[in-house]
Formats: structure tokens, C-alpha cells, sequence
């Protein structure tokens, strides 16, 4: 007959063994639903980070241009606003910006916004 101490520990590893391998099925279980649920919500809000990153650009081209000084470039879907070297590059029609008060080739940066929004999985 066995000592019941020694019976007691090997049934007490038994039981410690299998409680473990019950846990990890059910971590990874866990693991992989929480996986898949973050990919579906990744997929269904990949059209909402894209418009807010559009939605930016479109304040940036209203919103830089009156920071600049080129208050007639404000909300035009052209204007570009980066420095090369020491030269600002306003856009490709009128590099140093227009010389008047408006520019005859202003465009919506919001139309263009709309027609990108429109056309985008949203």
C-alpha cells in the first residue's frame, strides 16, 4: 500500500497539471478570439482613420496658408506650403503665391474633401 502522503502529492501534481493545461486552452482560446475580434474592428475602422486623415489634410490647406501670409490661399485645394532649401513653394501655378488679393485658380479643398469621402468605402 502507498503512503497516503506520497498518494496525497502525486494526486495534488495531477491536479496542478491539469488545472495548468485547462488554463493555457483557455488563454489562448481567449488569445485568439480577442485577435480576431481586434482585426474585425481594425477592418471596420480602417475607413473612418482614412477620412480622418483626409479631413486633416483639408484643414491644414485652410488653416496654413492664413498662418503664412497667403490669405488667398486658404482653403484652396492646390496650395502646397512646403519649404525647399529656403524657397517656399506656395503651388505649381504660383510658386511664390498669387499676386492679388484672390487667385482665379482658387479650388475647394472641402469639394475635393466631398469627392474623396464620396468615393472611398465610407
Amino acid at each position: 500500500m502507498n503512503d497516503p502522503v506520497q498518494e496525497f502529492w502525486r494526486v495534488l501534481d495531477e491536479v496542478t497539471d491539469s488545472v495548468g493545461l485547462a488554463f493555457d486552452e483557455v488563454a489562448y482560446s481567449v488569445e485568439t478570439t480577442l485577435d480576431e475580434a481586434f482585426l474585425e474592428v481594425l477592418e471596420l475602422a480602417e475607413p473612418l482613420i482614412s477620412a480622418c486623415g483626409v479631413l486633416g489634410e483639408a484643414l491644414t490647406q485652410s488653416v496654413q496658408p492664413l498662418a503664412d501670409g497667403h490669405n488667398a490661399c486658404a482653403g484652396c485645394h492646390h496650395y502646397h506650403g512646403q519649404v525647399y532649401g529656403e524657397t517656399m513653394l506656395v503651388c505649381a501655378m504660383y510658386p511664390y503665391g498669387p499676386e492679388t488679393a484672390t487667385c482665379r485658380d482658387w479650388a475647394s479643398t472641402w469639394e475635393a474633401l466631398g469627392n474623396r469621402l464620396t468615393n472611398s468605402k465610407l
